[in-house]
């Protein structure tokens, strides 16, 4: 028995660090745009959606508004968390145009407040907002179906949408969406192409 008890603990000793190895390892999952112009790290507990959901997203969409790809939340069901991605290759918006689109949001030095616009259900007096951190827009759209925060980010290319459904606790999808934004790599390399 007595031999029997080290092993014991040396067996739970490995699960456990393997358990907190893979959990390490999907903190450092990368999603690379399709274009590769861009990559970001995945929030922990959030996996790439296979491309054969992205098509069905995509089934009898015109081609200027599908989706190139999108991340889940892992475990999320009812509503599921999930998060679909539009790159749009045009001409860069002229920057006085951009000036008027921030004098007219609502400027959310911390994103949390959208999660408290949520929360409290102002989302129809208080949609557009910007946020100068991480030079992008959000907007809140219609809870028709699954509330959602739609981002815009205007790059030399373009721009690029990301939008969020969001489940039960704005905040921490807020915290994702925040974690996602803060570790947007862009790839000028690739966006000359």
């Amino acid at each position: 028995m007595k031999k029997i008890k080290p092993i014991f603990h040396l067996l739970v000793f490995f699960t456990l660090l393997s358990y907190m190895a893979i959990a390490e390892g999907k903190r450092e999952e990368t999603y690379l745009s399709e274009l590769e112009n861009f990559s970001f790290v995945l929030p922990n507990g959030w996996s790439q959606i296979p491309d054969s959901e992205i098509q069905a997203f995509n089934y009898g969409r015109p081609k200027r508004y599908q989706f190139q790809g999108g991340i889940v939340e892992e475990g999320s069901l009812s509503p599921r968390v999930y998060m679909l991605l539009q790159v749009k290759q045009r001409p860069t918006e002229p920057e006085k145009k951009l000036e008027i689109y921030k004098k007219a949001a609502i400027k959310a030095d911390d994103l949390l407040l959208i999660a408290d616009v949520i929360i409290n259900e102002e989302y129809h007096e208080k949609r557009e907002f910007y946020s100068p951190e991480y030079d992008v827009f959000l907007r809140i759209t219609d809870k028709a179906v699954q509330l959602s925060v739609m981002v815009k980010k205007f790059t030399h290319y373009g721009y690029f949408i990301m939008h969020f459904y969001l489940g039960s606790d704005p905040k921490k999808h807020l915290k994702d969406i925040e974690f996602i934004l803060s570790n947007i790599q862009e790839n000028p390399e690739r966006e000359e192409n």
